[in-house]
């Protein structure tokens, strides 16, 4: 698994999986580009954490924009994203780094955060599509600033996770019917 290259050790690890109907290389070109607009609730999620500044459009393309990294890739398989920051701040706080430059950063008083969508293939046929989020904290400080944070937004990024799997599915679904 490429997240165990870009980010072995953490503070915090999240993980869902869902089972779909269809090969992982298919599973994986949707989740890759998914169209998160196509949920209100994750708009919504997206929105207010942007507190007004930017309209945050959930999609890759904009992830980017907001500092998110594309740390590796195995096309048709997993796709790794990650981002510096002190998200704990209004402003996020995240730091512009390249992928090399992420897995070097260690400045104190911020946290590393990876996260990856995973199709491997099902006993049986179909896939496993799995996304699992994981946080290093660096240092005490950005330790419990962090701790604070999550306990309070943990909830509604489990939220938007699984509803990445679902809409995937749901696109499985709605291609399947033409």
């Amino acid at each position: 698994m490429l997240l165990n290259s870009c980010l072995p050790t953490y503070d915090v690890r999240a993980r869902y999986q869902e089972f779909m109907p269809a090969p992982p290389e298919r599973v994986y070109a949707l989740a890759r580009d998914l169209d998160w607009s196509r949920s209100p609730l994750v708009s919504w999620l997206f929105k207010l954490r942007g507190l007004g500044r930017v309209k945050a459009e959930p999609s890759l393309a904009n992830m980017q924009k907001m500092g998110f990294l594309i740390l590796d890739e195995e096309p048709g398989r997993e796709l790794v994203l990650g981002v510096v920051g002190r998200f704990w701040l209004p402003t996020g706080g995240v730091q512009r780094v390249s992928p090399r430059g992420f897995l070097e950063f260690d400045q104190p008083g911020y946290a590393k955060a990876a996260m990856n969508f995973l199709a491997e293939p099902a006993p049986g046929g179909g896939c496993l599509l799995s996304t699992e989020t994981r946080v290093l904290c660096l240092g005490p400080q950005a330790r419990r600033y962090f701790r604070l944070y999550w306990s309070l937004i943990g909830p509604f990024s489990g939220l938007i996770r699984k509803e990445a799997l679902r809409l995937v599915r749901r696109q499985l679904r709605d291609d399947a019917m033409g």
